[in-house]
């Protein structure tokens, strides 16, 4: 595998780590609470990158033309592990069979940038459940910057350590 697949890989193994991690310590009840930047619940943003990942393997696999934009369906949480397991099972082995022919930088590109999307969420997640920024490894996730993130996360990540550092001296 060429270096920029397996950095890609290996974002791809940390994001979805750190999500079944949330998933693990979230309560039935949280995945109902809704991430204040963009209005969507936990379940929904589960959702949401389940099927981003799926869409990587597809691009991955056999570049499209153009992804069609389906509708986001929360996930179940008795669920989620499962789904989380088999989506980076599916993405290593996506990414495997493609460095076994010449990739082209396209494809390459694609994986790349495709492989932040966990990151440039993890703050949703945080947002929405704050007991979660308590844990320093989410807490670490959630504050690393990735190239071609999107605007105004920076801000985000500045209240969300202010707001940690805050609940730390309270507790």
């Amino acid at each position: 595998m060429n270096i920029f697949l397996r950095a890609a890989a290996d974002r791809f193994i940390y994001d979805i780590a750190a999500l079944r991690t949330v998933a693990d310590l979230l309560e039935d009840a949280e995945f109902a609470a809704v991430c204040p930047a963009t209005g969507a619940t936990v379940a929904a943003t589960f959702g949401l990158l389940l099927q981003h990942y799926d869409a990587a393997v597809a691009t991955i696999a056999s570049p499209p033309a153009g992804a069609p934009q389906l509708p986001v369906v929360p996930v179940d949480p008795e669920e989620l592990d499962e789904l989380l397991v088999s989506a980076i099972c599916n993405i290593v082995h996506a990414l495997t069979a493609l460095s076994a022919r010449p990739p082209q930088p396209v494809v390459i590109d694609a994986a790349v940038s495709l492989s932040s999307i966990g990151a440039n969420h993890a703050l949703d997640f945080l947002e929405a459940v704050p007991e979660l920024a308590q844990d320093p490894l989410l807490l670490n996730w959630a504050i690393f910057p990735v190239p071609g993130e999107p605007a105004g996360l920076h801000e985000r990540r500045l209240a969300l350590i202010k707001r940690a550092r805050e609940d730390r001296k309270n507790q």
